[in-house]
This record gives C-alpha cells, sequence and structure tokens, in this order.
C-alpha cells in the first residue's frame, strides 16, 4: 500500500469520514489486540477533534458570543473535517473559517458572521506578526520638496485591513459587553477597519473610507502621487497630510522609499 493512501486512510478515519473496516489493506497494517481497532482510532478521533475545535473557539471568541458555544464547536467539527492544518503551527489555524462560515447553512440567517470572522483572523495574524519597528518622523526631514509626491511607504507587519457592509466595530462592542441592554443593531453603517499592534495588544481602530483606501494603496507598493491619483475621483477632499501625520503618530509604517 502507498504512502499517500496510508496517510489519506488514516486522515479518513481520524477526521470522522470512515470507519475502519477490519478487512481493509489498510487495516491489516495494524495488529490486532484486547481494544478493537475501530476504539484505537476513536482516541485518536477524540484527541485530535478536540484540541482542533479547541483552537477555533479560541481564535473565534465573538463568533462564540454571537452564536452560543454550542454552534461554534458543531461548525469547528464540521469545518475540520475537510480543513486539517497544513503547518505544525496551530497559530496559522484555522485563517479560512470565515469561507466557511460563509456555506454553512445555519449560518444563512446571521450575514455579518462572515466579516466578524475575518475581523478575528485579522487580529490573530497581527498579534502573531513578526516584530518590526515604526517609522521615525525625523527620517524624512531631508526629504526634498519635489520628492514627496514619489515617496512610498512600507507599513508594519502587523497592519490589516477590514471592509465590511456591516458595523463591526459596533458588534464587537455589543459582544464585549458584560450586561448587555438593547438589541444588536446591524443596520447602522459599514466598517472601515485598521488592525495594527501596538504594546503587544492587537487594536482595532475606525478610519475613513478615503483613509483606507488611500493606505490599501500605500500596502500595494505605489507612490503618494499614485495613490491619490488612484483615489481622487472618489475623495477629491482628502487631507493627505493630516492622514499621513496621524499614521506617523500611530506607527503605521516602517520604512519608507523615493521611487523615480
Amino acid at each position: 500500500m502507498r504512502l499517500n493512501d496510508v496517510q489519506k486512510n488514516f486522515k479518513d478515519r481520524i477526521t470522522g469520514q470512515e470507519k475502519p473496516d477490519q478487512n481493509s489493506e489498510f487495516s491489516e497494517l495494524f495488529e490486532t489486540g484486547a481494544i478493537s481497532l475501530e476504539n484505537r482510532f476513536s482516541v485518536y478521533q477524540n484527541n485530535v477533534l478536540k484540541s482542533l475545535t479547541d483552537v477555533v473557539i479560541a481564535t473565534y471568541p465573538l463568533i462564540e458570543s454571537l452564536t452560543g458555544i454550542e454552534f461554534l464547536r458543531g461548525a469547528a467539527r464540521l469545518y475540520i473535517q475537510d480543513n486539517l492544518p497544513e503547518k505544525s503551527n496551530l497559530n496559522d489555524y484555522g485563517g479560512n473559517f470565515s469561507t466557511f462560515i460563509e456555506g454553512f447553512e445555519p449560518a444563512k440567517n446571521l450575514p455579518y458572521l462572515p466579516d466578524i470572522a475575518r475581523m478575528e483572523w485579522a487580529m490573530n495574524e497581527a498579534y502573531y506578526a513578526p516584530d518590526d519597528s515604526a517609522l521615525n518622523m525625523q527620517e524624512l526631514q531631508n526629504i526634498a520638496e519635489e520628492d514627496f509626491e514619489h515617496l512610498t511607504f512600507s507599513l508594519r507587519h502587523s497592519c490589516r485591513f477590514i471592509r465590511s457592509n456591516y458595523p463591526l466595530y459596533e458588534i464587537r462592542d455589543f459582544c464585549l459587553e458584560k450586561d448587555r441592554v438593547g438589541h444588536l443593531n446591524i443596520d447602522s453603517g459599514n466598517a472601515n477597519l485598521l488592525i495594527l499592534r501596538s504594546e503587544l495588544e492587537p487594536h482595532i481602530l475606525e478610519i475613513e473610507s478615503g483613509e483606507y483606501d488611500l493606505l490599501k494603496n500605500i500596502e500595494q507598493g505605489k507612490t503618494i502621487s499614485q495613490s491619490l491619483e488612484t483615489i481622487s475621483s472618489d475623495e477629491p477632499n482628502l487631507d493627505l497630510g493630516e492622514i499621513l501625520q496621524k499614521h506617523f503618530s500611530l506607527g503605521t509604517f516602517s520604512s519608507f522609499e523615493i521611487r523615480s
């Protein structure tokens, strides 16, 4: 039996997609004993499913707050069947859970849930992003005025962007309330969010739509002039100086380059 077939059979049994067949070629690879092969596999299965389910639950606490632990646990177990870890570091596990939620029938009446999952994963990525340092504004003091439009900035490793038709920041606040009063209003606006780690903790910042578009263009490697040209028709009154000053203070940028 080929190694990849052995690995696939083992994976299918661990995730519960197949039950051990005592007469199969795969089962013949194992010695029989006092404990049946099915029971022996169930030990592995329970350990693997529980550990991966716990990882998903720990990564998506807002989903748990909105849906309840049983809903999230059930969704996580179904997600795990077709999405086993591809890396040994479980901090990297669960990144496409939002895509799974989009197609998860019991979540259809909660249309904002996939975006909440994306926000939570962005928080997770920001938390585990490599360390770096914020750009020191003094490094920009000697730049000639004619070179300013050719500037491009590198964002900090922890920077993540989330745009949604739902008020994710308000939904998050609702989830974090200890004594909730009133009902969740998902029609109170959209969200343009920047997630940035500061002092070892990721923070969610609400930003304006034009500010979001500018930073996304910068993230793509465009110069200041190219970024402004891209969004000028939609944001004719954008205050570039104010936005850059704000993000120098926040420590959004890590370095800069002047492009000819």
